[in-house]
């Protein structure tokens, strides 16, 4: 219960240090609808670093360095039960990360999404599918690279 931080690691991402990232999204399978239908305002951030390392014990995320760019999130409601759902376009986070020294094609990104501190009485509560409880339904990292 409560408000919470959520953070993905994403490997393996093969884009090459320059590129333009067009357009970026997580695609989540909706796990179940928990007050799904009331308002729900996020922020999502990346983890400043230019090879995430994943989350390991004690799985401290609030403490991570995060990128300046942010992009706001607020996610229509869920209807529980497989259904797809898109965060809003995160190209400048995608950006950013692969814009620092330190980046090579084939490491790891990590995502962060938590409360917008801008809204903070909201009441919704948006539940996704996890790699660890569904490999096959597991949050997808989508980038589009402009030619």
């Amino acid at each position: 219960g409560g408000e919470q931080l959520v953070g993905m690691t994403f490997r393996d991402i093969d884009i090459t240090p320059g590129a333009v990232i067009s357009n970026a999204y997580i695609e989540f399978t909706c796990d179940e609808r928990l007050n799904g239908t009331a308002n729900a305002y996020f922020l999502i951030w990346g983890h400043l670093t230019p090879n995430s390392e994943g989350f390991t014990a004690p799985y401290v995320i609030s403490n991570r360095p995060k990128t300046e760019a942010k992009v706001p999130w607020e996610p229509d409601p869920w209807d529980g039960g497989g259904q797809t759902i898109r965060t809003a376009n995160i190209a400048p986070i995608i950006q950013e990360l692969i814009d620092q020294e330190g980046w090579m094609a084939g490491n790891a990104v990590e995502i962060i999404i938590g409360a917008d501190p801008d809204k903070p009485a909201f009441t919704g509560v948006r539940c996704a599918e996890s790699y660890d409880g569904s490999p096959s339904s597991a949050p997808l990292l989508h980038i589009e690279i402009a030619v």
